[in-house]
């Protein structure tokens, strides 16, 4: 009888994930978030286990879970759980790609060019919050995404200077109602953020009343600003985030038609510093 030596491959190994990750993106921007490498279970004896990208400068960085490390009973029974230290993702530069490299030793030996790999998981970092700035100077003719509201009923582009328009309020309908939101806009933001809304301004006429312009950033908002100058002012309000998204507003609170006339220019919404 003829007999045949076969070779005994070794079990596939489970594929590995990042707890925290969401559609291949790991954001550590968010100090709360406890990033751990995770598997299914497997059998074996001798583990290698790390995170390889590029820092800020460019060069290779390497995260070093495990070094030929004897797996625990827990492991094996229910596979990795590994954290990595937030401190240490910070390290890589924002939005770069990041490998988790894993290796094991069936026969339990630190040789580890005799290892076998796990399937690799390759993520996209993000470690720095995205800052918020945008900026409307009306020189397009259009809102930059705003909407008007009631108070703006009559807004229209004007030429301020050679190349830089600006944004009347013509209150001239006297059956018209000129009180309330002039445009308003909502952005994404991060909860517990501080964010900033300005304007130039400046009224159009000398006739009385004056308008009465304020911001509003969800259900905050800023003192009334009299509205007297016929040179640019700058206003300006800050609030923190209280959710995902944000609606600003600029506001008038005067519903009168004869003076309630101004232009206004530069509108910026930021994350403040």
């Amino acid at each position: 009888m003829n007999k045949q030596a076969f070779e005994i491959q070794p079990p596939p190994l489970p594929a590995l994930d990042m707890s925290g990750a969401v559609d291949g993106v790991l954001d550590v921007s968010n100090s709360d978030l406890k990033p751990a490498v995770t598997s299914n279970p497997w059998a074996q004896p001798r583990l290698w286990l790390e995170a390889a990208g590029i820092d800020n400068s460019g060069q290779n960085h390497t995260i070093t879970l495990y070094e030929s490390q004897t797996a625990t009973p827990e492991q094996q029974a229910h596979g990795f759980n590994t954290p990595i230290p937030r401190e240490e993702l910070l390290n890589f530069a924002n939005k770069s790609t990041f490998h988790i490299k894993g290796k094991i030793a069936f026969d339990g030996n630190s040789d580890e060019t005799a290892t076998e790999l796990f399937p690799p998981l390759e993520l996209t970092i993000i470690n720095q919050k995205e800052k918020l700035y945008e900026l409307v100077d009306f020189d397009d003719q259009t809102y930059g995404g705003w909407t008007k509201g009631p108070g703006g009923v009559e807004l229209q582009f004007v030429l301020d200077a050679p190349g830089d328009y600006a944004l009347f309020n013509n209150t001239s309908d006297v059956g018209g109602q000129h009180k309330g939101i002039v445009l308003q806009k909502t952005f994404p933001t991060t909860v517990g953020e501080i964010y900033e809304v300005s304007v130039d301004v400046k009224k159009v006429n000398a006739g009385t009343p004056h308008a009465m312009l304020f911001f509003s950033i969800d259900n905050d908002n800023s003192p009334i600003n009299t509205i007297s100058k016929l040179t640019w002012t700058n206003l300006k309000f800050s609030a923190t985030a209280a959710s995902n998204t944000m609606v600003v507003a600029l506001n008038n609170d005067q519903s009168s038609t004869n003076g309630n006339d101004f232009t206004i220019n530069n509108l910026l919404v930021k994350s403040a510093l």
